[in-house]
């Protein structure tokens, strides 16, 4: 399946963010974005100070400098689009006749890769990135905006004032029970509220949309019990990741919500829709 092909926006923040430029401006199909996933995991999560280092850590961190290196997440974010047949350097605006109309302002002239690093760009993880013609700083987005459905929603009454919306909010399971080390507690209760706040956002824009729920117009997907003992940074457990997300979709009632979201989208877009 090539999401980019049913869904007329994508969106998400930090990794959610990631995923979005792979499955929409860089077209992969599922599998293809699991895999460059995987390998993006694999190259870009290794520590740039030794666990050990604690002095080294709390001034990485009071200082806002990430985590991890952003090198290799930059290099691998290129390889990604030249895999998709594009210049590392692409913008991240899509001239392709096929593609949606957006403005996009003072960031006009972002790059694909830029818009990767800011949107991966917290004091956490990844060190700032200061990107388009006004100069932006992005760092911290996910601390804002890790549930961006408010603004999808809002987005997409900018570009499409008029029609009916059928929005699909996935989740990244529960809050992570040892994202970083337990040493630096700061950083530890900070991913703690990213996870806590993301679920905040989703129930209450649930809550305020309650015509869209009845109305088979907005489906929540989260694993929301098994993954919060699993390290945003862990790379080897991806097959463990998708081991508990296969047995969340197992869920009767979880079959029944994604049998319903197939049925909604093929009414909106016909039988066209291809899974």
């Amino acid at each position: 399946m090539y999401p980019w092909r049913e869904f007329d926006l994508i969106a998400g923040t930090s990794t959610g963010g990631l995923l979005a430029i792979m499955l929409g401006r860089l077209r992969m199909s599922i599998d293809e974005c699991e895999a460059a996933y995987a390998q993006l995991a694999t190259d870009i999560f290794t520590p740039r100070r030794h666990r050990a280092n604690f002095l080294g850590q709390s001034v990485d961190f009071l200082k806002a400098n990430g985590k991890f290196d952003e090198q290799p997440l930059e290099k691998n974010l290129k390889n990604n689009i030249k895999d998709a047949g594009l210049d590392e350097e692409e913008f991240l605006h899509d001239m392709r006749a096929d593609s949606p109309k957006v403005s996009f302002g003072d960031l006009a002239d972002v790059k694909i890769w830029e818009a990767g690093r800011a949107t991966s760009a917290a004091s956490t993880f990844f060190d700032p990135i200061t990107i388009g013609q006004n100069g932006e700083r992005f760092a911290d987005g996910a601390i804002h905006y890790n549930n961006p459905i408010r603004l999808v929603l809002q987005e997409s009454y900018a570009l499409w004032p008029t029609g009916e919306r059928l929005l699909i909010s996935i989740g990244t399971g529960s809050a992570p029970g040892k994202a970083i080390d337990s040493s630096l507690l700061n950083l530890v209760n900070q991913l703690v509220h990213i996870a806590t706040e993301t679920e905040k956002t989703a129930r209450e824009f649930l809550l305020d949309h309650e015509d869209m729920v009845k109305a088979d117009r907005l489906f929540r997907f989260n694993v929301y019990h098994g993954l919060g003992d699993i390290g945003l940074d862990e790379s080897k457990e991806i097959e463990q990741i998708s081991a508990r997300t296969r047995t969340y979709l197992r869920d009767p009632e979880v079959t029944r919500k994604a049998i319903a979201c197939v049925s909604a989208m093929r009414e909106l877009r016909g039988a066209s829709l291809s899974l």
